[in-house]
């Protein structure tokens, strides 16, 4: 999905023709393999589930807690053909949603236009995996079982 450059609000510094080499291809793709990672992904969804043990412990909120409705939400904070809201949302919440998509739309225009092959995309990607320790955890899980059940059938033997 490239970047619509005719878009109302696009900033033209956001993509800087320097990110378009090797490392600033890295930082896209890296970047992205990261922010969709189990880690990140996991204390998103922790932030958004703890919303109501904190509304019913009274907890003070503010602005940003503050709930918006889906035509509001899309008003302020909906991409065209990316970001939707169709329910209420949390001020905080569509704020996020709106900078996550941001930030891969950018990646995406960086990595599509940079001068790397499908390999070093592969290997930049594995890269920003690993800075993510539950992700590293979660690989291991598999070949865990594996070996498990590979012992316990060698031992019904």
């Amino acid at each position: 999905m490239a970047i619509d450059h005719q878009r109302p609000g696009f900033d033209p510094l956001a993509v800087d023709t320097r990110q378009l080499r090797a490392p600033g291809a890295f930082g896209a793709i890296a970047g992205e393999a990261f922010d969709t990672s189990p880690g990140p992904l996991a204390l998103r969804a922790l932030g958004r589930g703890l919303d109501p043990v904190f509304d019913r412990l009274g907890a003070p909120t503010g602005e940003e807690d503050r709930l918006l409705d889906a035509e509001e939400a899309n008003a302020l904070y909906g991409i065209d053909g990316a970001v939707a809201f169709d329910r209420p949302i949390r001020k905080r919440h569509a704020i996020e949603r709106n900078a996550i998509k941001r930030r891969e739309i950018i990646r995406r225009d960086i990595a599509d236009r940079a001068d790397v092959n499908g390999a070093t995309r592969l290997a930049f990607s594995f890269a920003g995996a690993l800075a993510d320790p539950l992700n590293v955890a979660i690989s291991f899980l598999p070949a865990a079982w594996i070996a498990r059940g590979g012992i316990a059938a060698r031992g019904a033997t």
